[in-house]
This record gives structure tokens, sequence and C-alpha cells, in this order.
């Protein structure tokens, strides 16, 4: 087949496609030119924070869906104080300016999609918090860190029900269909409250939602409960790890 003719053909294959294979499709294509650009600017960023001598940024989260109620850093302050750090050198990033639908194909949804994948890709992000109906979709992609990874055997016993498991068969699975394109692979994703249904739990995130402190000051759009993840290449995991815990007002 020509060229043009292979083009014209996958062009109509979009244009009747679904929102989500449109999503699927934009990124297939376009990821490497997205994450180059991203980390090029984070890059840039680092080096203007070195030379501006500007504060250290020791968390950076993705609130997915979100709204942030009070517009100030006193709750990201509020946090560096918590865990020892000094706000006046320190800063924390909780970034509410991504949104993603995968309903409905726009060009918010778009550029979210850019930006977070740059972010994971340059190392950049920590956590990712979004509503329990989109956070099974990254969570499925094998996004996040195994927390018996991260959190101790006596961390792990204390959130119990608070955990949210994927089943590692089924991530492989799924990661699979991704990497081939296989956009009607639609797994029946089971419990992620319920470990012993499954052939291999993994706890990957942790319910927040109940936490005052977070619900004072953020509002998520979706979802009936609010879970959030940490990544496995974050630079900030022990950072992550208190944020959970300043979150839930735990030890």
């Amino acid at each position: 087949m020509a060229v043009m003719d292979e083009f014209k053909k996958e062009r109509e294959a979009l244009k009747n496609g679904t929102p989500r294979e449109k999503l699927a499709y934009f990124w297939d294509y376009y990821k490497w030119h997205t994450i180059g650009a991203v980390v090029a600017l984070v890059v840039l960023a680092a080096f203007l924070t070195d030379t501006l001598g500007q504060k250290e940024e020791v968390l950076n989260a993705a609130f997915l869906n979100s709204a942030q109620l009070v517009l100030s850093d006193e709750f990201a302050n509020q946090f560096l104080v918590y865990a020892d750090l000094d706000p006046s050198s320190c800063t924390a990033t909780l970034d509410t300016t991504m949104s993603v639908q995968f309903d409905y194909l726009d060009d918010v949804s778009i550029d979210s999609t850019q930006k977070l994948w740059g972010s994971m890709a340059a190392g950049q992000l920590d956590m990712i918090a979004a509503g329990d109906e989109l956070f099974p979709h990254y969570a499925m992609e094998g996004v996040f860190a195994d927390l018996r990874n991260v959190l101790s055997e006596e961390q792990l016993a204390a959130l119990g029900p608070r955990l949210y498991y994927v089943d590692r068969p089924l991530v492989e699975q799924a990661t699979a269909a991704s990497r081939e394109l296989n956009y009607k692979f639609d797994p029946n994703i089971p419990d992620p409250t319920r470990p012993d249904q499954m052939e291999d739990p993994v706890p990957v995130g942790v319910y927040v939602d109940g936490s005052a402190l977070l619900e004072a000051n953020y509002r998520f759009s979706e979802g009936n409960r609010t879970v959030i993840g940490i990544l496995p290449d974050s630079s900030h995991k022990e950072t992550a790890v208190k944020f959970i815990s300043f979150l839930l007002e735990t030890p």
C-alpha cells in the first residue's frame, strides 16, 4: 500500500474511533515528541532553579481532575512543617492543572496527558492522586510503585483496608495489550479492596478519602473515593510517604 493510502486509512480510523481510542492513538504516535519536549523543559527549569537559587522542590504530586479550594500555599507549607522541612527553603508542588477525560477527547485532556506522561518520563513526578474512576486506568498500566517496596510492614498493616490493590497478571496483560495497540482489551478488573480475590495482589495505592485536611483544601470531580499512589522513579519517596501520613493524620 502506498504511503499516502496508508496515511488516509489511519486518518479515517482515527476519525471514526472512540474518544478513548483517539487519545490512545495520539499518545502512541506522539509520545516521544512529547517526552522529549517535556524533558527539555524540565532540564531548563532545573538549570534556572540552580542558577537563580530558588527553593528546593521536595515533593511533586499531580492531583488529577481536582480543584484547590483555598488559593494559597498554606496547605503545602503546613505539610512541610509536618515533615520537618523549612518552607523558606523548600517547596511542595500539588498540581491541580491536569484534567483527563477518556470519554470525551478535548484539548485539555490531550495537553494534560502530554504533561503527565512527560513529567513521569523525566522523573519529575512523585505521586498521582485521582478519583477511583480515573486511578484504575493508570494502575492497570503499571504506573505505580509496589508499596511493599516503599512502606514498612508496620505501615502496611496500619493502612490495612485503605490499600488499593491490582492483580499483577492482569496488569501484565493490559500492558501487553497497550504495547500491541489493542484498544479492544477490556479486562474485568477485580475489587481493588479485595486482594483475597486476586491471583497475585500488589498494593499500589492508598485511599485518602475522609481526610479532613484534604477535603478542606481540595475537591476531586470524579469517583466516589480518592486514591493516591507513589511513582517507582520518585526521588522523594520518603517525603511522599510522609505526605500520606500527613493526609491521614497518622504517625
